[in-house]
């Protein structure tokens, strides 16, 4: 096993352990169901990735389940797209509609000779997966439609929303779009071409997917731009360190390698904290402001009753102290005798 499986095993385990840590927060919510269901097949095509590149035996079998997997991805990537953030749930047509499409891509993904023809081992080289020209081409389209579905759902929702909630939206985009890329193009633009030296790739920018996901979802209250930018920008910088210690030639290049990840993941914690707290604290600074305007305004429409109140009640007292002050002013006078 090298170190690419290990940290496929890892990401599947860990896309595992965000999905029902997500699921666990709330178990009633249909978007945390949704999500729970597509961090299962983020980890499950991982986990074949890694089994297929083990070297066991029948890998015509771990190829097919890779492409049954990924078509699985698209499919809970789109419905958990419908249900984030959604007023209502999907009604069972839309269901259908989606589910279709998904069901002929799978038949076409499982049955042998029908989109995996063959694999062909090579020593020292990723294995060589013998493609079906045109149901690869259908393959294609369809993980092509079904992210740009789940995006454009993103983007209508961004569109009718106020800046605060359109932020989320954005910080999902963000989140899907760079790794569903990356994603399809070691995955399915490479292999079309007979390039598989990258397929792990589109698992680990998968699995990015799903932990910005998932951070995201435990602390929707943040969305301010620079957030989204420093941890986007921080992920490309460990992604690059894990990267370098993946593609270690030595022992000890490797040994300082993962001594440059672990300096990386803890800088990239703390300058994460810091921008988080910064704009959490103008954020109550902000709502402390505007809790002070509202009181403000309260005190003022109460010195506007008040002299309201004393005006009303002059002048209702007014007009009976004159009639007595006549009349007391009549008896002094003795006009009453």
């Amino acid at each position: 096993m090298d170190a690419i499986n290990i940290f496929v095993f890892f990401a599947s385990a860990l896309s595992l352990i965000f999905g029902l840590l997500v699921y666990a927060r709330n178990r009633e919510h249909s978007t945390n169901k949704a999500f729970l269901w597509f961090a299962i097949t983020v980890g499950s095509w991982a986990l074949s990735l890694g089994v297929f590149r083990s070297g066991f035996e029948n890998l015509e079998l771990y190829a097919r389940l890779l492409y049954v997997t990924a078509a699985l991805i698209a499919f809970t990537f789109a419905v958990f797209m419908r249900h984030y953030e959604a007023e209502d749930d999907p009604s069972w047509y839309w269901y259908i509609l989606v589910g279709i499409p998904t069901a002929c891509i799978l038949f076409i993904a499982a049955i042998p000779g029908l989109l995996v023809i063959d694999v062909l081992s090579r020593p020292g080289q990723e294995s060589f997966i013998v493609l079906n020209t045109v149901p690869h081409i259908l393959y294609f389209a369809y993980i092509v439609i079904s992210g740009f579905a789940g995006l454009g759902l993103l983007a209508q929702r961004a569109y009718h929303n106020t800046l605060g909630a359109r932020n989320k939206y954005l910080y999902i985009m963000a989140a899907t779009a760079v790794p569903t890329s990356a994603g399809v193009v070691s995955n399915l633009l490479l292999p079309s071409m007979g390039i598989f030296e990258y397929n792990w790739v589109g698992q680990v920018s998968t699995f990015a997917m799903v932990t910005i996901m998932a951070y995201g979802m435990f602390r929707q209250q943040i969305f301010d731009a620079r957030v989204i930018a420093t941890e986007l920008l921080l992920f490309l910088l460990c992604s690059i360190s894990l990267g370098r210690v993946v593609l270690s030639q030595s022992l000890n290049e490797m040994f300082f390698n993962i001594a440059a990840f672990l300096v990386v993941v803890g800088v990239s914690a703390l300058l994460s904290r810091s921008v988080y707290r910064e704009v959490l604290a103008k954020e109550q600074i902000e709502k402390l402001a505007s809790s002070l305007s509202v009181a403000n305004e309260h005190l003022r429409e109460l010195d506007r009753q008040k002299s309201e109140f004393l005006s009303i009640a002059s002048h209702q007292l007014r007009t009976p102290l004159a009639a007595i002050r006549g009349y007391a002013s009549l008896m002094i006078e003795g006009s009453y005798g």
